[in-house]
């Protein structure tokens, strides 16, 4: 933005010296827009826009490579925003899949704007910051800065692949009790087993 004023003053003084230099009023006449442009923004006060922030990932713990869904949701809780761009700050090694980290669009007084985007990761964990929103007034070239806090947190586990049950057995008991089954009673005080005696 700050290019954009810099380049219209440039203009604006070329087109005076040309003025001034041919004495012609039509050439001064055509600096006048762009005069009353620049006293404009210079006059006009500056919107520092009150917002609130919000992320929310469909998954908080997901496997290496599968899709994540971040919704991002900007409530303005202050004065309309005529242009606003918001920016997700991604942390490093996330990769978009679909959509855009960003959004532009102007905010009503009180009203909302949500948007998403889709990431993927390999295995680690990824820290998510904030939204820096660039606002802007009714000419563009005053605007704001701020970066507004949205902290998460995305972790990737590794893949767990599922074994079959190893079956376990000893042939015969020891001294000591435990929780595998044995045919054969082992040596011992333990009680282990009632012999059935038939009648004669």
């Amino acid at each position: 933005m700050k290019y954009q004023l810099l380049a219209v003053t440039l203009t604006l003084l070329a087109i005076l010296m040309l003025a001034t230099a041919t004495i012609s009023g039509i050439v001064a006449l055509t600096a006048t827009p762009f005069l009353l442009y620049i006293l404009g923004s210079a006059l006009m006060r500056s919107v520092v826009p009150d917002l609130e922030v919000t992320r929310t990932l469909s998954e908080s713990r997901v496997r290496p490579q599968e899709r994540v869904a971040v919704t991002i949701t900007i409530r303005n809780r202050g004065a309309a925003v005529r242009e606003l761009t918001a920016v997700d700050h991604l942390p490093g090694g996330l990769v978009v899949v679909d959509g855009r980290p960003r959004v532009h669009s102007s905010l009503e007084a009180g009203a909302e704007i949500t948007w998403s985007y889709s990431v993927t990761a390999g295995r680690g964990s990824y820290l998510f910051t904030g939204v820096t929103v660039t606002a802007a007034g009714d000419l563009p070239l005053r605007h704001d800065r701020l970066f507004v806090e949205a902290p998460d947190e995305l972790v990737t586990l590794p893949d767990q692949r599922g074994l079959s049950r190893i079956p376990v057995a000893p042939r015969r008991t020891l001294v000591y009790s435990g929780t595998l089954p044995s045919r054969r009673g082992g040596e011992g005080t333990e009680f282990f087993d009632v012999a059935a005696v038939r009648a004669s």
